[in-house]
């Protein structure tokens, strides 16, 4: 008896959100054309750790400290989504730049693939044993490469899976913990930073490693690559940003914007723009000088350009979201996370 009550729940939760989604998505639509910027509501007693935002549609989605994924909009929410993913702690996430999908990364080593146009069960990419701490999708939607750490079994290890047959293309072994990946705009390098705070260059074919740029002094901390893929800043711990040319494969200039560490760093899509966030300062910088343009006394953990350049998204260690217009970082709107 129990069994078949636990059963009709789950079915009747999966019909729920099966009915929802493509309300979601309507509302999506219709928002679009009111507003720049669509944001979500998000409902949780934590901070997020982990932002995305959706290229394609202008959504966002974020990952609170227990693993659950939240998807919607902070002008209207009423057109929230939460995905029901039992037994599974999300660490890591990631928006196809083709679909409306998501690529997730768990603590368990599973990597998923989540449908949202039609909401779908999630689809196991890969299987590992131990957690997945970074993730990325190809900018053809076609690959999705994966950080593990590591553990008895295997060592730390970064994995390329094709998404559509969910065949493995390449594994390469690492001997550091990998904080950070990203393919490069053409998909042929995968860029990634360890836990020394070293940049590496890896083959996405092969998964040969093409050139290791060691940055001394500056420690574990975020990167950000240009949308022309010349370019990847790379953060420190005392505040510090180095800029390496991908082409020549050497750091060509290094400053200092603050004395905390830096958490988060993006290029705008234009690459004009780069902001880079700290524990206590958010800051917009030009980016071809590097000078600040503008900057807000705030805590970020996680930042994000919108697709269309206009905005930039915010995510701090209070648990609050915050929408800023450019290029004067004005304070548009904010969404400061409630207990469940």
């Amino acid at each position: 008896m129990f069994g078949l009550m636990r059963d009709l729940f789950v079915g009747l939760l999966l019909l729920g959100l099966l009915m929802a989604t493509p309300w979601l998505a309507k509302q999506v639509g219709r928002q679009n054309s009111e507003s720049d910027l669509p944001e979500t509501a998000i409902v949780s007693c934590e901070p997020y750790f982990d932002l995305t935002v959706s290229r394609k549609d202008g959504q966002f989605a974020a990952v609170g400290m227990h693993g659950q994924v939240t998807i919607g909009r902070m002008d209207d929410p009423a057109a929230e989504l939460e995905l029901d993913l039992p037994g599974r702690h999300v660490t890591s996430l990631q928006f196809s730049p083709r679909e409306f999908s998501l690529l997730l990364g768990c603590l368990d080593g599973t990597v998923l693939w989540q449908p949202l146009e039609q909401f779908e069960e999630p689809r196991l990419l890969a299987t590992f044993s131990s957690v997945v701490s970074a993730v990325s999708v190809s900018a053809d939607g076609r690959w999705a490469a994966m950080a593990c750490s590591a553990c008895e079994n295997e060592p730390a290890h970064i994995s390329i899976v094709e998404i559509r047959s969910a065949v493995a293309r390449v594994q390469s072994d690492s001997k550091q913990y990998i904080v950070w990946l990203s393919f490069t705009g053409d998909g042929r390098e995968l860029l990634c930073r360890d836990s020394l705070g070293s940049v590496l260059m890896i083959d996405a074919v092969s998964g040969k490693l093409l050139r290791k740029v060691d940055l001394p002094g500056l420690g574990i901390g975020p990167a950000a690559l240009s949308p022309s893929g010349r370019w990847l800043a790379v953060g420190g711990v005392q505040g510090q940003v180095a800029m390496i040319d991908l082409r020549e494969r050497r750091v060509i200039s290094q400053w200092s914007v603050n004395s905390a560490p830096i958490s988060s760093l993006e290029f705008s899509q234009r690459g004009t723009l780069l902001a880079c966030g700290t524990r206590d300062q958010l800051m917009l910088l030009n980016g071809r000088d590097h000078k600040v343009i503008a900057e807000q006394a705030t805590g970020v953990d996680r930042l994000h350009f919108t697709g269309n350049g206009k905005k930039l998204i915010t995510s701090g260690h209070d648990g609050t979201i915050r929408r800023w217009s450019l290029p004067n970082l004005l304070e548009e709107q904010r969404f400061v996370s409630e207990p469940l």
